[in-house]
């Protein structure tokens, strides 16, 4: 038998059974030899026995196991108060029913009282669990500056209150309440919700979009702009979000200027932001479609056609794929798998593979054509801590190479 549950069975035992001078007279009687021990005696003992195992039964079938880890003193103190206060109870409890009838009320009455116990137990520890993850994890967003500065100032002292270590209160079903204002007031655990965090997610996707509207260079149509507006009001209707995009700086180094009190709607709101996000799209739009015309006259339409031809080429390789650059002595071929510089019969002048952004830089397309084509800058041609090593183009793409050794 275990320490705890018997220390309980004999509180019960103490509590509820007939005074005696001596409560172990009868088994000090017995055990002289069994002299003058009558079957009755015997028989009140062994009954004793039967019901100290029945409660010691009720008693390890209470789980009582919680992770008060990260808690606080005051924390810990409250939950391990409300579990010593149910234990002595229900081992009380145990006691009383293992003298009842099974067939009576009482016997009933008692049984219910005890799943309760049983049950708020279970209760406790789902919310322990839950408080505990919530509040790490609260406290390192905190730390780490993630909480949105959208939430309400209300949000942001419900939060300091229920997570600042403060002492708890645990009603009969197991239910965490937290105590706060010096003992003056109360809030329920179940019904606290935390401040939302910043929306990088929806912010990314808007900046995003802005860069694709830019580097494809073309206005926005009617059916294009309904298209973006619906996208842009389903993001700023998710929890959190439209607070998160006003006011935490995501998209400029500003707030928004919009004054998000001054709606009597969410509704409205979303649907003002939503065009002030929009125009921003249109101005991307705009600017891109300008820049391309401008890299437009720039370039003849035979250097256009020939960019477009070497690009179609690189991006769908054939083995032995021969392509020569946009300058003299730039080409490149396709073997099993990797480009390698080469000469104008296709042989392999080097036997360094080249990175994709080196391949792509040797053909010696100008950046602004390739961006006007692709829609995308040029890859970088990368100089330190380059995975090709006694690569003979190591600097430049053309610095070294056998094939134009000047």
């Amino acid at each position: 038998m275990k320490k705890s549950s018997l220390a309980l069975i004999q509180g019960a035992a103490k509590a509820y059974a007939p005074t005696m001078a001596d409560p172990l007279a009868f088994t000090k009687g017995a055990v002289v030899a069994g002299r003058g021990v009558s079957p009755s005696t015997l028989a009140g003992l062994q009954a004793k026995d039967n019901t100290d195992a029945k409660v010691k039964a009720y008693i390890d079938g209470l789980s009582t196991d919680m992770d008060l880890v990260d808690f606080s003193e005051a924390e810990r103190n409250s939950i391990k108060s409300f579990l010593f206060g149910q234990k002595q109870r229900y081992a009380q409890l145990a006691t009383e029913i293992t003298q009842t009838d099974a067939m009576s009320s009482s016997y009933l009455e008692l049984k219910n009282e005890m799943d309760g116990i049983k049950q708020s137990f279970l209760n406790l520890k789902t919310q322990t669990d839950k408080f505990k993850e919530r509040k790490i994890q609260y406290l390192d967003d905190f730390d780490n500056g993630r909480i949105s500065k959208g939430n309400k100032q209300e949000d942001y002292e419900i939060a300091g209150k229920v997570y600042g270590g403060g002492a708890l209160l645990i009603d009969p079903n197991g239910g965490i309440n937290v105590v706060v204002d010096g003992g003056k007031g109360m809030i329920r655990y179940s019904d606290v919700k935390d401040p939302s965090l910043k929306d990088f997610k929806t912010a990314d996707e808007i900046l995003k979009q802005n860069n694709t509207l830019f580097n494809a260079g073309v206005k926005l149509d009617p059916s294009k702009e309904r298209l973006l507006k619906n996208q842009l009001k389903a993001k700023l209707s998710q929890e959190g979000a439209l607070e998160s995009i006003v006011e935490d700086k995501l998209l400029t180094d500003t707030r928004l200027a919009i004054d998000l009190d001054a709606y009597a709607t969410k509704e409205q709101a979303i649907e003002d932001v939503t065009e002030m996000l929009l125009q921003g799209y249109r101005d991307s739009a705009s600017t891109g479609f300008e820049q391309k015309r401008k890299t437009t006259k720039s370039f003849k339409p035979e250097d256009i056609a020939e960019a477009k031809n070497i690009i179609e080429i690189f991006n769908r390789p054939e083995e032995g794929a021969l392509i020569t650059g946009m300058s003299s002595d730039s080409n490149i071929v396709y073997k099993e798998g990797n480009w390698f510089p080469a000469t104008k019969s296709a042989a392999v002048a080097s036997y360094a593979p080249l990175t994709v952004a080196r391949a792509i830089n040797r053909l010696q397309i100008p950046p602004a054509l390739y961006k006007y084509i692709t829609g995308k800058d040029i890859p970088y041609n990368p100089i330190v801590n380059d995975p090709i090593v006694n690569d003979p183009i190591v600097n430049d793409p053309i610095v070294n190479d056998p094939l134009n050794p000047n």
